[in-house]
């Protein structure tokens, strides 16, 4: 049975762990995975400070997503599934969590950057494009940046 909790302190490495796989699924070479790892490894101190929960079935880590507040916009920094279920739904089931969550906490309005293979689920989920910005990992490559109201 599909649950979802707040991460603790202690899952950092695991969600670190699950944020390498599920990119590297998406096909990118072994130096652009080594930067991958320096800039969106999830911290002790992210889990700590921000909200940050995960879905997992019997016990088994599938996914997570971390929200974090900044001096003005909520952003969707974290929205990993493991590859092994990467198209099986629990994308779609972790995003009706986050949805719920910011219901909860009245947070209308996030903003996301991601890699080009994943604009396509988020657009379904209904965010919007609203521009490009440049990548972390390789300077120079612009990436879709995108809003969603709720």
């Amino acid at each position: 049975m599909v649950s979802f909790r707040s991460a603790l302190v202690s899952d950092a490495g695991n969600l670190s762990h699950l944020a390498f796989e599920s990119e590297q699924y998406l096909g990118y070479d072994t130096d652009y995975m080594r930067t991958f790892s320096d800039y969106y490894n999830v911290t002790e101190a992210f889990v700590r400070q921000h909200l940050v929960y995960i879905v997992e079935e019997t016990g088994k880590m599938l996914g997570f997503w971390g929200l974090c507040e900044t001096e003005t916009i909520w952003e969707l920094e974290f929205f990993y599934i493991s590859p092994e279920y990467i198209g099986k739904g629990y994308g779609h089931n972790l995003w009706n969590n986050l949805m719920a969550e910011c219901h909860k906490r009245g947070i209308v309005e996030f903003q996301l950057v991601t890699s080009p293979q994943s604009v396509q689920f988020y657009e379904k989920m209904g965010a919007e494009i609203i521009g490009q910005v440049e990548s972390l990992i390789v300077k120079g490559r612009m990436i879709p940046q995108l809003k969603f109201s709720l």
